[in-house]
């Protein structure tokens, strides 16, 4: 994940300020990023690289106290620190179908296609909203998060939370759900 501090003013080739690397990286591809900048708080989906290699992703990573993570701490480009999540919101892993939605809480292993594509955060109604590959919007609640255990935890805290959804597509048999 790369940061521009003055992202609204930045043009042209301009090296970001922070990086955020971390091992939940690996097999995953970044999708998307919401900033709740008054919680300090980073929001990232994770899409996996390979459908047949669920490590990593499909997931929503946590960061607390967002602003004052970098990976390359000199500023060179190379990558010093792994900076892992606080929080993970992860679907359940193996392989992508529409049997995984029984087992699978989050929703997010659901459908023949692993990308979560917008985030947004709600920070009054704590509710974290997911824009879903399968035609699903994506609720969680996280008002049931102890946002302060990251502090003394030192990992990653996995959150099972179960998802309420609104399914979007208009064909009663489905013929429009990919």
């Amino acid at each position: 994940v790369l940061v521009w501090d003055s992202a609204e003013t930045a043009d042209g080739d301009v090296r970001p300020d922070r990086i955020i690397h971390g091992t939940y990286m690996d097999g995953a591809i970044p999708i998307h990023a919401y900033v709740d900048e008054g919680a300090d708080r980073l929001f990232v989906a994770l899409a996996p690289e390979d459908t047949m290699d669920l490590t990593n992703a499909p997931a929503i990573l946590v960061f607390e106290n967002a602003s004052s993570l970098d990976s390359d701490p000199d500023g060179e480009g190379v990558i010093d620190d792994d900076i892992e999540p606080d929080f993970r919101i992860m679907g359940h892993g193996g392989t992508a179908s529409d049997e995984a939605c029984t087992d699978d809480v989050t929703r997010l292993s659901c459908g023949n296609n692993l990308t979560t594509h917008n985030l947004l955060f709600h920070p009054d109604l704590e509710l974290l909203i997911v824009g879903h590959h399968t035609n699903e919007i994506l609720f969680f609640d996280l008002s049931v998060v102890d946002w302060a255990a990251a502090e003394s935890s030192g990992t990653t805290i996995e959150l099972a939370l179960e998802a309420r959804f609104i399914t979007v597509h208009a064909e009663e048999d489905d013929s429009d759900v990919y």
